[in-house]
């Protein structure tokens, strides 16, 4: 019996090992070089889920399945993605191709059909495996610059198909060369006083410098700190003859016999992104655009890409000079290492727990409330307690039709939204015509929310300065290349836009019949390519295009073909 099981055990391994050499066909018959690798931080929002493969700069080259298996999802938006398709294999394992331009021709005429039935540009379809089933190596569509892409390239994803949970593409046998190690530029030290209501407040940040000769990184500094403490490390990968500053594979921090904490990017769960804002340091990304990623965990992330002792936050009984090393890897196992010397001195008078009039505690509900406004705080809303600062100031900016509420520190991370409401005095003939909006810096965002009894509510993901606005404007349209004679003209092109709430939906006719018109957001067009439905003759373009808060503008131009 213990033979057989020993046998068992041997061959899920060797299955386990054979998956992860199998050899998949490239997407792309190009040589294969990064602009984004698997995991990587983007922004404070999210980690990547794939890998980015440049095209060159070039759009429609072919794009290839990885293996057999067949289409079972499709989907179509003018962000995120853009035009993606998902193929489905066997062992557990999706594959997905995003911001293409446009299908292979029998997928693209089935997605037009359904896009025409349904009269909508965006649109998502499921397939079971008879529709489409692919061959490995089959052209499945053409690489493009669609959804939220801003420079041509293939976004190429491997996920397990049962939880849609995407895992490190890099694994597999893919030919990317890479022989460059990753970059370390700064650490910074944190207090970490465990008798502290408000944590985590940032000590220093450290300079580090490379040895060309020496080929190694080393500090000029060492760093001092009393009592318990942790540290955060700004790092970046870079592959052969690319200048892109890439996302690393592991972090680990240790002394000689302790590892204190490691990262490991092997997976990406969706429902934990926002945790990002907790393992990054958000303020500095906020402020200075810098990811340093932190070696110890905050109280309310939920992250598990860690192993750790004491969620790797650093103690000793004694003063003592101590020597910690990082180590970090790539995804092709080039690794770099820092020594880190930290002069340590324990923290003998401990201040006692303070609890501030208006601390928010994270992991209960929490409510502040004035004469003004209302702030709902639903359990874990923030990844620590919060001393909770609210102040108000009146500007002479005839667009803010309330005074500016400064709600709190935009520096400071919200976990789950929060519900912000404003009481206003406004006429309720333009109540769905106002809406919450943020202001940062120079920019406005109109958020929008549900007016009811003079106060208006919206749910918000960050903090910062709120008023409310209107928008009684309708968006503008503007043809780019329509005149009289369209007869050798391949696409009507149009440009829209808004000026606060934003585009809602649109819709074009030609001759009372809906049209196909593509929507690049990035660029505010919106594209109809001819078909051979617009006979040669007189015709009329109608196009509607209605903003967030219903507002509505009209357009119409005789053509003809």
């Amino acid at each position: 019996m213990k033979y057989y099981f020993l046998l068992l055990l041997i061959n899920l391994i060797v299955i386990s090992e054979s998956f992860s050499q199998a050899k998949y066909h490239s997407p792309l018959d190009i040589e294969l070089n990064l602009s984004g690798t698997f995991g990587e931080i983007r922004g404070t929002s999210h980690f990547h889920a794939g890998m980015d493969m440049k095209t060159n700069r070039e759009i429609n080259l072919n794009i290839y399945s990885i293996e057999e298996g067949y289409v079972s999802r499709i989907k179509v938006s003018p962000y995120g993605y853009g035009k993606a398709i998902y193929i489905t294999h066997k062992n557990n394992i999706t594959s997905v191709y995003a911001h293409l331009n446009k299908y292979n021709k029998e997928i693209q005429k089935y997605v037009t059909k359904k896009q025409y039935e349904k009269e909508s540009f965006t649109i998502e379809l499921f397939f079971d495996s008879t529709t489409f089933p692919i061959k490995k190596g089959e052209i499945i569509g053409f690489s493009g610059n669609t959804g939220g892409s801003f420079g041509p390239h293939l976004h190429f994803e491997m996920r397990a198909t049962d939880k849609q949970e995407p895992f490190n593409v890099h694994k597999y046998n893919f030919i990317i060369k890479d022989s460059t190690p990753p970059e370390i530029k700064e650490i910074k030290a944190y207090s970490l006083n465990k008798k502290a209501t408000v944590q985590t407040k940032g000590l220093k940040k450290y300079k580090v410098y490379y040895d060309s000769e020496k080929r190694e990184y080393y500090m000029k500094d060492t760093v001092k700190v009393t009592g318990d403490f942790g540290l955060s490390i700004f790092c970046f990968d870079k592959t052969e003859n690319n200048y892109n500053k890439n996302g690393v594979k592991s972090i680990e921090l240790k002394d000689k016999k302790t590892s204190f904490f490691k990262y490991e990017m092997t997976k990406v769960n969706f429902s934990k992104n926002k945790y990002v804002k907790a393992h990054i340091d958000y303020k500095e990304k906020k402020e200075n655009n810098k990811t340093f990623q932190k070696s110890f965990i905050e109280r309310s992330n939920n992250l598990n890409l860690y192993k750790h002792i004491n969620h790797g936050i650093i103690e000793y009984k004694k003063d003592t000079l101590v020597l910690l090393k990082y180590i970090v890897k790539d995804f092709y196992d080039n690794s770099s290492e820092l020594n880190v010397y930290v002069k340590f001195k324990i923290q003998n008078n401990i201040q006692k727990e303070t609890k501030p009039k208006n601390t928010i505690y994270y992991d209960v509900k929490n409510k502040f409330e004035n004469e003004n406004i209302k702030i709902d705080f639903p359990v874990k809303s923030l990844f620590d307690n919060t001393e909770l600062k609210i102040n108000t100031r009146y500007e002479n900016n005839p667009n803010y039709l309330s005074p500016v509420y400064e709600i709190h520190d935009k520096n400071v991370p919200i976990c789950n939204k929060i519900k912000l409401s404003i009481k206003h005095e406004i006429k309720d003939e333009w109540k769905d015509k106002i809406g919450i909006t943020r202001i940062e810096k120079s920019k406005i965002s109109f958020l929008g929310g549900e007016n009811v009894n003079q106060t208006i509510t919206k749910k918000i993901n960050s903090f910062g300065d709120y008023t409310i606005t209107i928008d009684t404007i309708p968006p503008e349209i503007k043809p780019i290349n329509l005149k009289q004679d369209m007869s050798q003209a391949y696409s009507i092109r149009i440009k829209i836009k808004d000026n606060l709430s934003g585009i809602k939906k649109y819709e074009g006719r030609i001759n009372g019949k809906w049209i196909l018109m593509e929507y690049d957001y990035k660029n505010q067009k919106l594209i109809y390519s001819f078909d051979n439905s617009i006979k040669k003759g007189n015709h009329k373009l109608d196009l509607t295009v209605t903003d967030k808060v219903n507002n509505i503008s009209k357009y119409s131009f005789d053509f003809k073909r």
